[in-house]
């Protein structure tokens, strides 16, 4: 594997912690991030800023751990030296080479930032990822109060404190263990959300990264993006019950974490990891899981798209059910239930969960999506109409969502609005041959043959190869008695791949000059 002698920066600590929005300030300031990212959703509208492929990698080593991401147990002592199949540092090393590549392939380049949570607790594998390919690593730890980060999880995932506070002791220690010895910083939420000019350029300077960000054309896009809107829970870290064991400890890492020294601090923070570890060996023994992940909505919903994967869709189906009965008031259980009883074809049903998830969080544009393409499949045509117009109201609708409403339009016989939809679907991606295709086929319905043919032509350039674009499109040149161009149309198929270009640009050219 060839060495690459350029910036890695991983980006870690407690879920709920800013590292969405440390990941994307790095970004900003000129740091580049990998192509396949999670899409935002009701839970980090902002972003998550989390590649894929390193989210899938390390979900699935923590399964073969015995892990859930929300299980606080401690893996075991020896599990670095596993060589658990598809999970080595090689694997994880061909992920980080082949998304330097991609980046690589854009142009300019100035490091990489790659972000997950979860390397907190799978960073010792990564780190000898990075020696393998040769990267430059660095490591920012994110740090947010603990109270803030329990009640955060509570208003997601119905998690309790104890269970908050003790994750949060997990992955805080378990991030600060796996970076010893390499160049990292402790990032302070407070200083991230309130002046992340300090954070930032004390996190810079700490990890011998001088220069690395740009400070001077990214700076207005990071004030517009890090905002008091990314902080909906704030408490005093006095807020810590100091009599209870556990708070205690809580409360010492953090200090410890963020005080001017880390090093001067670390014989007490393996003092505070000793007795985690001695906690967790008396409260469940071996090496499995706690179950303690069990008791939150949030991993059966999580478990039911493992289990939908493998076909086992009834127990899918009720898995989902439970997060739904155990959390009726978050809108994701009753869209992922909605999502597995349409794989079950059981629609009615799926389209009530969509209602039920609307009337508790009518912000999300996919569960206004997801009914509209339930109820059109039920043939509730007017409903379809209204879920999707009120998706189209909301931040995040895309031109397909435009394209859908063309679609039901063409349902209701509103040919009109049909084209005003497709328009604006085009105007927002020009690149769907499907959307001129519909474009033109309803201009056609229209009577409206003259103006159907760009369209039809322009879907044909797209996507050469269908058969029904060019018979479309070879049908409006008849319709019009254009012969000559309805004939090079015919010969489209029959012309090496190498000839299309020119044929369709001779077809064009005709078709401009009548």
């Amino acid at each position: 594997m060839s060495k690459l002698k350029v910036p890695l920066i991983f980006v870690i600590g407690m879920h709920r912690s800013g590292t969405s929005a440390l990941t994307r300030a790095l970004s900003l300031l000129g740091l580049n991030l990998p192509d396949d990212l999670l899409a935002p959703n009701q839970d980090n509208p902002f972003g998550y800023w989390e590649p894929k492929v390193v989210v899938d990698f390390n979900q699935r080593l923590l399964q073969r751990l015995g892990r859930h991401w929300s299980d606080p147990k401690p893996l075991s002592t020896d599990w670095q030296l596993k060589e658990v199949a598809g999970f080595t540092a090689s694997d994880a090393a061909e992920i980080l080479s082949h998304e330097y590549e991609k980046i690589a392939l854009r142009g300019e380049f100035s490091g990489i930032v790659i972000k997950d949570p979860r390397l907190s607790r799978t960073m010792p594998v990564w780190l000898r990822a990075a020696q393998l390919c040769g990267f430059d690593v660095s490591c920012l730890i994110a740090c947010r109060k603990p109270v803030e980060v329990f009640k955060s999880l509570q208003a997601r995932d119905k998690m309790p404190r104890e269970h908050a506070l003790q994750l949060w002791l997990t992955y805080m220690l378990e991030a600060e263990r796996g970076t010893r010895g390499y160049s990292r910083a402790v990032i302070n939420y407070d200083d991230l959300v309130g002046n992340w000019r300090v954070a930032l350029k004390g996190g810079e300077a700490s990890i011998s990264r001088q220069g690395l960000l740009n400070f001077g054309d990214g700076s207005e896009d990071v004030d517009l993006f890090l905002s008091a809107r990314h902080r909906n829970q704030e408490v005093s870290i006095d807020e810590i019950y100091e009599e209870d064991p556990l708070e205690s400890d809580v409360k010492d890492v953090y200090n410890s974490l963020l005080s001017p020294d880390l090093s001067e601090n670390l014989e007490g923070l393996n003092e505070i990891d000793k007795r985690r570890i001695a906690y967790w060996s008396k409260r469940s023994p071996g090496e499995g899981e706690s179950g303690l992940a069990q008791f939150l909505p949030a991993w059966y919903a999580e478990q039911s798209w493992g289990l939908l994967k493998q076909d086992r869709i009834e127990e899918a189906i009720d898995f989902a059910s439970r997060a739904v009965t155990l959390a009726p008031d978050v809108m994701r259980f009753h869209y992922v239930l909605g999502n597995h009883l349409i794989a079950a074809d059981r629609l009615e049903e799926a389209a009530d969960c969509f209602r039920k998830a609307n009337a508790v969080d009518g912000s999300q544009v996919r569960t206004h999506r997801a009914l509209a393409k339930v109820a059109r499949s039920l043939g509730n045509t007017l409903e379809a109409i209204d879920a999707i117009k009120r998706g189209l109201e909301l931040k995040g609708a895309t031109a397909y969502d435009h394209f859908m409403l063309g679609n039901l339009m063409l349902d209701a016989g509103e040919l009109r609005t049909a084209v005003e939809s497709f328009l604006r679907a085009i105007e927002q991606n020009d690149e769907q041959a499907a959307f001129h295709f519909k474009l033109s086929q309803t201009l056609a319905r229209s009577n409206d043959i003259q103006s159907a043919i760009n369209p039809a032509l322009r879907a044909v350039i797209l996507e050469p190869e269908k058969q029904i674009y060019i018979e479309h499109l070879g049908r409006l040149f008849e319709l019009i008695n254009r012969i000559e161009e309805a004939k090079l149309v015919r010969q489209i198929p029959e012309v090496p791949a190498r000839s299309r270009l020119y044929l369709l640009n001779e077809i064009e050219q005709l078709a401009m000059q009548k």
